[in-house]
């Protein structure tokens, strides 16, 4: 299974990203920019 993550620019966007990074093995994609989704991934992996 993988999930597919759409307007990911938005504070739901993001905080929806950012919980499936921290709570699933399952392939993420997301459709943002690619500064937000740095950022994203950065703060998941310091809440881990």
């Amino acid at each position: 299974m993988a999930y597919l993550v759409t307007g990911a620019t938005g504070f739901l966007g993001t905080e929806l990203a950012a919980g499936l990074i921290r709570t699933t093995e399952e392939k993420i994609y997301v459709l943002t920019i690619m500064a937000l989704a740095m950022k994203v991934a950065e703060e998941a992996r310091e809440s881990l």
